[in-house]
């Protein structure tokens, strides 16, 4: 380097160096070494003036104090004088204030001097604005921080993965959580998924990994199965490291959410019998009326056995059927259901709440009025989830308007490019606006009776079928549920 700078204090030409360092993309600029000490600007190139900011002409022919507040000058200069004294090119960063704003610079200088007298006449500096690159090392920073005080106490994880090749390294770990596995956060730095989990497990774990690295954006995952001796749920938050819009990593932060599971699904049966008990009182007259037909011909065709018409047996077939529907509907949302998703008609699942409800309705003065945009909507989903969610939110509806001495119960259904939409509204007595908010957290009910799950669960169910909710309600005038789902075609 000390030959360089002697061969440049030979040959050195201002305005040979303006031409070339004019050209490049890095921020460059000149800056003369005065006899008193002073320095000032010579020259700088259009990148500079870009990453600065600051306008040439409050740069060139001026002193670096007029440039700079005090601190950052003085700063400056000192570096200055470090690589004069030293004789030697000098790299660092420094955190200057332009403008009320601070940027950080990777800058090397280096000083030339002129053979002839011996001493520093110039500085060239080449400088990179990083405060982008900064500003994510220090969310990086204080992110790990963060999540490493939550992780202990929940007995969590954190992790960083990097991705070489066609592959993903652990770069970074830290947490227990790991123990499940038998594996120390040591044991994972620098290994593969497929190093340290079996095969069916992996097959997941990269394929989210490979999700938020090509999408760039946030992912949530539950990572289910048996570990070394228990069974395992993780909730693992995925959170990609971004640098001029390119991922360079993500940190994965994941606790086991296996206890919190089993007691969603403890809440979602009691709210399921809470329902069953609700409607089978709301139906039990409903049972009756075919009970009532049923006996009436039985009795008239014993007593009148020349007069049975075949017209009497459909009569009892059709009490029988409804009778049958009524009591299958009960069975099904009463008995254990294995989750399975598949896909089915939203309009059907509709009608055959609407049948469960209209008796309940009737008694109360209620009409319920249908308004489907289609024949048959196609959902991908839970059947007797889904239909535990209308029941509810009509059910609610139904109980807003007991007092009404005019009632509707709205159901709507239509389909857009990519959502299924389902509405249901009432007129009944609406929602105080400071209650609004609370609708859906767990044992908030505003019902003397009620335990406040069943909207709880509610929007668990819609929030597990991909889809969302939003209540809007007005007092004394009625509330909607609105609710989408992700759409797909008939196969």
């Amino acid at each position: 380097m000390d030959k360089l700078l002697n061969k440049m204090g030979k040959t050195f030409n201002i305005d040979h160096l303006v031409m070339i360092f004019n050209f490049l993309e890095d921020m460059v600029f000149l800056v003369e070494v005065g006899e008193d000490g002073v320095f000032r600007y010579l020259e700088v190139n259009p990148a500079y003036l870009k990453g600065t900011g600051i306008p040439l002409k409050d740069l060139k022919n001026k002193h670096i104090d007029e440039v700079f507040e005090s601190r950052e000058a003085a700063l400056v200069m000192n570096n200055y004088k470090k690589a004069i004294m030293k004789k030697k090119a000098l790299s660092y960063e420094e955190n200057v204030k332009i403008y009320r704003q601070y940027k950080t610079f990777e800058t090397t200088i280096i000083p030339i001097f002129l053979e002839e007298q011996g001493v520093c006449r110039y500085i060239l500096g080449v400088s990179r604005d990083i405060s982008e690159r900064k500003r994510y090392e220090d969310l990086v920073t204080e992110a790990k921080s963060e999540l490493t005080a939550i992780v202990q106490p929940q007995q969590g994880v954190i992790i960083e993965v990097e991705k070489r090749g066609v592959d993903f390294f652990y770069t970074n770990c830290e947490g227990p959580l790991l123990g499940q596995f038998g594996l120390t956060p040591q044991e994972v730095i620098n290994r593969r998924p497929q190093d340290l989990f079996p095969p069916e497990m992996t097959e997941t774990i990269i394929e989210q990994y490979q999700l938020c690295w090509s999408t760039k954006e946030k992912i949530f995952y539950e990572w289910a199965g048996k570990a070394i001796k228990d069974e395992f749920c993780w909730l693992a938050i995925l959170t990609p490291i971004l640098e001029n819009g390119e991922i360079t990593s993500f940190i994965i932060y994941a606790i086991d959410i296996l206890e919190r599971k089993k007691a969603e699904e403890s809440l979602m049966k009691a709210e399921k019998l809470s329902l069953i008990g609700e409607l089978a009182a709301g139906v039990g007259h409903e049972i009756r009326n075919p009970l009532t037909s049923i006996r009436g011909f039985m009795k008239y065709m014993r007593q009148n056995k020349e007069e049975i018409r075949d017209e009497y047996f459909d009569i009892i077939d059709s009490e029988l059927e409804s009778l049958n529907q009524i009591a299958g509907e009960l069975m099904i949302l009463a008995k254990p259901q294995v989750m399975q998703f598949e896909k089915h008609d939203l309009i059907k699942l509709l009608n055959e709440v609407v049948f469960l409800l209209e008796a309940e309705a009737f008694s109360y003065g209620v009409r319920m009025i249908k308004k489907y945009q289609s024949s048959k909507v196609w959902i991908y989903g839970e059947r007797h989830q889904l239909k535990q969610v209308f029941i509810n939110l009509m059910k609610n509806a139904l109980d807003a308007m007991r007092e009404q001495s005019y009632g509707k119960l709205i159901i709507e259904c239509e389909q857009t490019d990519s959502l299924n939409l389902v509405k249901i509204s009432d007129n009944g007595i609406g929602i105080p606006e400071e209650i609004l908010g609370k609708i859906g957290e767990p044992f908030y009910t505003t019902k003397e009776k009620g335990t406040g799950l069943g909207l709880m669960v509610s929007y668990r169910i819609i929030k597990n079928h991909k889809g969302s909710i939003v209540c809007k309600s007005e007092v004394g005038k009625g509330t909607s549920f609105s609710m989408s789902f992700p759409k797909i075609q008939k196969m």
